[in-house]
């Protein structure tokens, strides 16, 4: 391993997986400023997952994680990911790599929502804590989504 961040484009399809992927969150997060749905979906003492839809045009903006490593899945949309100043395209099937602290950004450049998975490892508590930080300052609103707020088909 260089310790550097990689990304792997798998050599499978994801239809299968998508098809059967219908989770029910019990709590989205909503961005104001670079619009976006965050859906934690599992915590455990060993690792956070969700996933989060990027609408057309939009982004997650350019951030690190201190102490955690995050895998990322594409599996809905395209768009362009900036990691340590490289640019590359994503689509369906890209896994991004991301090592603690390294800065990342995801683009939507597509024409439909770009949906992702994040596993985040070790959780850690700083990613909600940082969300609720957001709700209280307005800039993040927090809200129950109703069933199938997820339609990814």
């Amino acid at each position: 391993s260089t310790g550097r961040s990689i990304i792997l484009i798998p050599i499978f399809s994801l239809y299968n997986f998508m098809s059967d992927f219908n989770p029910q969150p019990h709590v989205a997060y909503s961005f104001k400023t670079h619009p976006r749905t965050i859906f934690p979906l599992v915590k455990t003492p060993l690792i956070d997952f969700g996933t989060e839809e990027v609408p057309v045009g939009s982004e997650i903006p350019e951030h690190f994680h201190e102490n955690q490593h995050e895998i990322i899945l594409v599996f809905k949309g395209t768009g362009k990911v900036l990691v340590q100043g490289e640019t590359r395209d994503i689509g369906v099937g890209s896994v991004l790599n991301i090592l603690p602290k390294v800065k990342h950004r995801i683009v939507n450049t597509g024409a439909e929502p770009l949906w992702i998975s994040w596993t985040f490892c070790p959780p850690g508590d700083g990613f909600e804590r940082a969300l609720e930080n957001r709700v209280q300052t307005g800039e993040v609103c927090k809200f129950e989504p109703k069933e199938n707020s997820m339609n990814l088909h």
